[in-house]
């Protein structure tokens, strides 16, 4: 066991123990379970980024940027465990929050828009996954310029999706 998720589970324990606020033992949970994850224990720290979730959620409001934040790394860990049709569940419901807060082009929504096509694009959906990442370019390039880095990363990821094109079309010398 790392010294980190030790340290972060006393803690944890502490604050239970003393009756803390929801919200500090929700961000210490959260925390905790970000050191799991780091040490290769992601069923342990699903577990722990539901119960930050629901613990974020009662005390500051399912759309607060806690919650929120909390919701997108629990996805990310589900997708790292495979489960991709749940993980882009909950990339839907991260991308719909930031979304209303922030508006699309947002780097927050771009980031949250970018992870739900990516696992969209994992699942086989390249029609949807076209199109999406067609529009995110599109938002990308307005907030940060054609030629930024995110900008390249996201025209990359399209062009990978591009259908390949037919044997005719190939020019010969």
């Amino acid at each position: 066991m790392s010294a980190d998720v030790h340290q972060l589970q006393a803690r944890l324990q502490q604050l239970e123990r003393r009756g803390a606020a929801v919200i500090e033992v929700a961000a210490c949970r959260h925390d905790l379970a970000f050191a799991l994850q780091d040490s290769g224990r992601t069923a342990e720290a699903e577990s722990q980024f539901v119960t930050a979730h629901s613990e974020f959620s009662q005390s500051v409001g399912p759309s607060h940027a806690f919650t929120v934040s909390c919701l997108l790394n629990l996805a990310l860990v589900v997708w790292e465990r495979g489960r991709l049709a749940e993980a882009e569940q909950l990339l839907r419901q991260v991308v719909q929050f930031r979304v209303a807060a922030f508006g699309p082009a947002h780097p927050l929504s771009l980031n949250a828009r970018g992870n739900l096509l990516d696992v969209q694009a994992e699942r086989g959906q390249t029609r949807e996954a076209r199109t999406g990442y067609r529009d995110l370019l599109a938002d990308t390039e307005r907030t940060f310029g054609r030629n930024s880095d995110l900008a390249v990363a996201v025209r990359t990821r399209l062009n990978q999706l591009a259908p390949p094109r037919p044997a005719w079309w190939r020019r010969r010398a």
